[in-house]
């Protein structure tokens, strides 16, 4: 059954304004302090262009949020179009009231769906399907992971369609930490609560700390399941992908991600970040 009606976003019947006003301090600190969406849309064009030596028009961001990656995708090239998939409905309604503010023009370019990513699945074809932002570790069971893959790579333009995602790992993970961050105008706090052996569940929260000293506290909390690079690997083989390829960061070495391509992440890497590309 699914968790969400699948439903175009009616951009007519928005969320109360009581309602978003509470809501948007969390999803712009977001935007601000974790999410860097050009950076990103030149990492998966430019990718995408190295694979298939032509211009990648069509996107889907499952599990988008806000939809930063799809409105910075429409926003490099007014022939790219963007679809932006999510279970949270007030994620969704914050990007129409905020985030198309921002496009100037191109909105029409841009369909917000309110649907499960796990069961969503629609008659066009992408050139890029992303799960950015650790999405993955919200499919909790290897069944939902390789279910979504499956759909995926259904809807990926059979001649040059390509999956992107993220994943973090390392030591550090397993151990009950806080760290925290300054990004311009705000920090923010990451807490890794608890790491659990059997099921590989991982409990985390996101908090902001305001310029004026004022705190969101947790207003992002996870469950997750923390997969494994050959988990996912072996899921994205399993589905019908015939190569995948891995960039990795030290989240140690430096402030600022920057990724190398590898084959290899060494054991003693106590926190890293990977963009995972399969086609």
């Amino acid at each position: 059954m699914s968790l969400a009606k699948q439903a175009e976003y009616d951009r007519n019947d928005p969320f109360p304004v009581e309602v978003l006003s509470q809501l948007s301090s969390k999803f712009a600190c977001y935007e601000e302090a974790i999410q860097n969406p050009r950076k990103d849309v030149i990492f998966l064009t430019k990718t995408f262009q190295s694979e298939f030596h032509q211009k990648a028009l069509r996107l889907r961001e499952d599990f988008c949020g806000t939809a930063a990656i799809s409105r910075e995708f429409i926003r490099s090239d007014f022939e790219r179009f963007a679809v932006g998939v999510d279970i949270d409905s007030r994620a969704v309604a914050w990007c129409v009231q905020h985030g198309l503010s921002s496009l100037h023009s191109g909105s029409d370019r841009l369909e917000l769906v309110v649907a499960d990513c796990r069961e969503y699945q629609d008659a066009k074809f992408y050139d890029i399907i992303s799960a950015n932002n650790y999405s993955l570790f919200l499919l909790t069971s290897r069944m939902d992971l390789v279910q979504y893959l499956r759909r995926v790579k259904q809807c990926l333009d059979p001649s040059h369609g390509m999956f992107i995602c993220d994943l973090t790992g390392g030591s550090d993970c397993f151990i009950k930490r806080k760290v925290k961050r300054q990004c311009g105008n705000l920090a923010y706090i990451w807490e890794q609560d608890n790491y659990n052996f059997v099921d590989a569940s991982w409990q985390c929260a996101l908090s902001f700390l305001l310029r004026d000293g004022s705190l969101l506290k947790h207003c992002f909390k996870y469950t997750w399941r923390l997969w494994t690079m050959a988990e996912v690997m072996d899921a994205l083989y399993e589905v019908g992908f015939s190569k995948v390829r891995i960039w990795f960061s030290d989240l140690d070495e430096a402030e600022e991600l920057v990724y190398e391509e590898t084959t290899n992440i060494p054991g003693w890497v106590k926190s890293w970040n990977a963009i995972i590309v399969a086609v």
